[in-house]
This record gives C-alpha cells, structure tokens and sequence, in this order.
C-alpha cells in the first residue's frame, strides 16, 4: 500500500509519516517547502503523482494525505483512482503528534500564516486553475489519535481494494469492522472481546452519532420483541460497559437510555 502525504506543516507532515511507516506503509512526503501557494502546490502534488505513475519500481498511489481542499481536484486529475483523505485542521493530539501541535499553533499564530499553504481561502487560488469540484474520499477532522489515522487509511485501503467505506465504522478512538464483527478501542489490531449482542448494542450505540438510546431500540437492534429480549439485552448492555470501561471507554447512562460518544 502506497501512501502520499502533502501536508504545509512541517511537524504534523513528520508525525504522519511517523506514524505511518511504524504501521509498516509504504509513505512519500512532499517536502512541505514546496506547499508554501497554491500554485506550487497545485503542481507539485500532480508532478508526484505522475512521476511515481511512470516509475515502474514505484508505481501509483493508493492513497493521497492532504492538508489543503484545494489539492483535492490536482490529486484527482492526476490519477483519478486515488483515494483521498483530507485534514480538516493543522493539529494532531496524542502519540502521533505532540509536537506537531504547538509547532502548529506558532504557524497559525505568526504573520501571513493564512498564506502558508494550509486554509487557503478561494481568492488565493491561481485563476488558472478550474473551480474545484472534486470531493475527497473521507475527511479527518484534527486533532486525532494515531489509532484514528490508521483506521482512516484501513478504511480508504479497502474502498481501494473494492470492500467499499461501508465495511468500517470509525468514531474517534473506536473503530467497529463491520465484516469482522469486531470491536478495536485505541487499537488497530487487538479487538474486543465481544459477544454477538454486544456487538449489536455497541453498533446500535455507534450509529447514533452521539444520541440517546432508548432500551426499546436496543432489542429492536438485536433482533427481538421488548418483552422476550428485556433482560437479555439489559444484561447485555451491563457487560458491554464493563468490558468498554476495561478498554477505557464507557456509555453514559440516563434512566434506560445509553450513549457512547
């Protein structure tokens, strides 16, 4: 798997590739020096792809990490097979990237920051260039973890390969396989260990995007009537806390309504 990462800051790019290459990808940075405008960026990004398209020992991009939308549309048209994933931000939290966010904050901070190449406003685009349309293929809203990048590019790696995003369920630190039926917390590799209606309630819970669950939803979801699966799935619900607490994360309970954020 052959990952591009442009990214303008110069700490957060290195955290990536960091985090990256620790997962065993294959990674190509582009030197954030030459992200400084759009216009450079705008070519550099295609000269990349291009060059590693026609290199037969380096081959094309799975992957695209970029730092600006308006890499987006070059990274397309330069190989439209591409998956793209963009970053919202210019901070990571956590192990991926603790210097990355104070390095960060000193660039936003400074001087004629808003020209360094990471939210160019429209105006700033060369008028050379087309209005973009494109759209990435998944957006990371920073800060993240380490554990969150990896799922994004395992999610992007199988939309790729033709599973398709469907097949994931990403929210923060947690991640639901939805093939698999597992569960991962602040991991990649080691999955919960889940019984078939914890699943269900977690992946009920998850899909809720933060709400409020009520117990009657929660049988719905596991298959059964309110009155046959009460207690099942109330018990369910206890065992999932107790094994999400012993992962460090936790439901929020009100009355017989669940949440996990």
């Amino acid at each position: 798997m052959r990952l591009l990462v442009a990214v303008g800051n110069m700490a957060l790019s290195h955290a990536i590739q960091g985090t990256l290459s620790n997962a065993r990808y294959t990674v190509t940075a582009v030197d954030p020096k030459n992200l400084v405008s759009p216009a450079s960026a705008y070519e550099t990004v295609i000269s990349v792809l291009h060059k590693h398209a026609a290199d037969p020992d380096e081959g094309p991009f799975d992957i695209a990490i970029l730092g600006s939308p308006d890499l987006v549309a070059a990274a397309k048209s330069a190989q439209p097979s591409i998956r793209i994933l963009l970053l919202a931000t210019t901070t990571l939290r956590g192990t991926a990237a603790d210097a990355a966010r104070a390095a960060s904050i000193r660039v936003n901070a400074a001087p004629g920051a808003a020209g360094r190449g990471e939210d160019v406003e429209p105006s700033d685009r060369p008028v050379s260039r087309p209005i973009d349309s494109a759209r990435p293929d998944a957006t990371l809203r920073l800060p993240f973890s380490d554990t969150e990048l990896l799922s994004y590019v395992e999610l992007l790696a199988r939309d790729s390969a033709g599973a398709g995003p469907e097949t994931m369920m990403i929210r923060g630190d947690l991640t639901l396989d939805l093939t698999s039926r597992k569960a991962y917390f602040a991991s990649t590799h080691k999955a919960m260990p889940l019984s078939r209606l914890e699943f269900d309630i977690l992946e009920t819970l998850v899909r809720a995007r933060g709400r409020f669950v009520g117990l009657d939803e929660l049988q719905h979801s596991a298959g059964g009537s309110y009155f046959t699966q009460e207690g099942l799935v109330r018990r369910g619900v206890e065992s999932l806390d107790r094994k999400l607490r012993n992962a460090g994360l936790a439901l929020t309970k009100r009355d017989d309504w669940y949440r996990v954020l």
